[in-house]
């Protein structure tokens, strides 16, 4: 897959481990996973006389036990820039069901996912 002039790519990387907390992933293709390849698409998104701005979303689906993730963007020679990048995942809430306290979990590889967990039982029941 080719890049065009108006695109950048995205790249991410699944911290298994606590050292990768401490030590940052060399960057190479064959470490960072690509994730897509980012294009101008001036169809959607904010525009004023200055500027064109999209609003591009990518979900991006990890496992259970990830420790952390890192995000890399590759610019290859754009006429594009990066404005804002927001981060963020789904959790269903503390909850008591039934006799029983779940702690807060993150969502599976869709918000519609089912995930297993083990309760407790709440007090005197």
């Amino acid at each position: 897959m080719t890049a065009s002039k108006e695109s950048f790519n995205l790249y991410f990387y699944e911290a298994e481990s606590d050292i990768a907390v401490d030590v940052i992933p060399s960057w190479d293709a064959t470490t960072y996973d690509l994730i897509d390849i980012i294009t101008a698409d001036h169809s959607e998104g904010y525009q004023n006389e200055e500027n064109k701005l999209n609003i591009t979303k990518r979900d991006i689906p990890l496992p259970k036990e990830l420790r952390g993730v890192y995000l890399a963007f590759q610019d290859t020679g754009t006429c594009v820039s990066l404005m804002s990048l927001k981060v963020y995942y789904t959790v269903c809430p503390n909850i008591t069901m039934d006799y029983a306290f779940f702690l807060e979990t993150p969502v599976g590889s869709s918000p519609q996912a089912l995930e297993k967990r083990e309760g407790v039982c709440v007090a005197n029941s």
